[in-house]
C-alpha cells in the first residue's frame, strides 16, 4: 500500500493501456468502489451509480454510440469506425452516474460534488491496486443511446466515464499544475485571483 502523498503525486491519467491485460475482477472492483464511496456526501443521499462495461459489450455499446454520433452530426460518417473503437481502448469502462433531484439546485450541486469526490478516490485506489485510469466526459455524457443501453433512470446523469486497465511501460509526462500560491487567497476582500496559464504552470518546474 502506497503512502498517500506519494500516491497522489504519481497518479496520472492513462491514455494507453497494456494490450491483453484485464482490468480489476468483479470482487476487486467492488472492494475499491466500496472504499471510493466513503467520499463526503451531504445529507447521505448516496447519489453515485457505477455502470461497468467490459468484454464484447464495449464493442456493442461503441457501435450504438457511433451510430448516434454520426446521426447527430457529432462526427462525420467517415469516422464511424473511430467512434466505435473509443470504448474498446481499455479493457473496462465505467460510466459513473449521479442520481439527484432536478428540482433542487442545491442538492444537485452537492450530489455532483459527492460523485466527483468518489471518482477521484476511485482513481487513486485503482492506481494503488496496480491499475490505471483515465477520466473522460465529452458528448458521451449526453448520449441517449448509452443511457438506454445501460438502463439509466430519470434523474440520473453521467458524471464521468472511466477507462480502466493496466498501464503500459511508457513513462507518463510530468503533471503540469500551477503553484498553489497562484490559486489561493486569504482573508476578506482579497485581490481577485487571475487565471493561471499553462506557461505559469510549466514555469513551476
Amino acid at each position: 500500500m502506497s503512502n498517500l502523498t506519494e500516491l497522489v503525486s504519481r497518479r496520472r491519467s492513462a491514455a494507453l493501456f497494456e494490450e491483453g491485460a484485464p482490468g480489476p475482477d468483479r470482487a476487486t472492483l467492488e472492494a475499491l468502489i466500496d472504499l471510493a464511496i466513503q467520499a463526503p456526501n451531504h445529507r447521505l443521499t448516496f447519489p453515485w451509480r457505477f455502470h461497468v462495461v467490459e468484454g464484447a459489450d464495449r464493442e456493442a455499446l461503441g457501435a450504438l454510440w457511433a451510430d448516434e454520433a454520426v446521426a447527430n452530426g457529432w462526427a462525420p460518417e467517415s469516422n464511424w469506425d473511430r467512434e466505435r473503437a473509443k470504448l474498446s481502448r481499455a479493457p473496462q469502462v465505467i460510466f459513473v452516474g449521479v442520481v439527484s433531484d432536478p428540482d433542487d439546485a442545491v442538492r444537485q450541486r452537492e450530489d455532483q460534488a459527492a460523485t466527483s469526490a468518489a471518482v477521484a478516490q476511485l482513481l487513486l485506489l485503482l492506481e494503488d491496486a496496480g491499475f490505471a485510469g483515465m477520466w473522460r466526459t465529452g458528448r458521451m455524457v449526453i448520449s441517449e443511446a448509452i443511457r438506454a443501453a445501460l438502463a439509466y433512470q430519470p434523474g440520473e446523469s453521467i458524471e464521468a466515464i472511466l477507462y480502466v486497465g493496466r498501464r503500459t511501460s511508457r513513462t507518463p509526462p510530468p503533471r503540469i499544475r500551477p503553484a498553489a500560491a497562484r490559486v489561493i487567497s486569504w482573508g476578506l476582500h482579497p485581490t481577485p485571483l487571475t487565471s493561471p496559464t499553462a506557461k505559469d504552470a510549466a514555469a513551476r518546474g
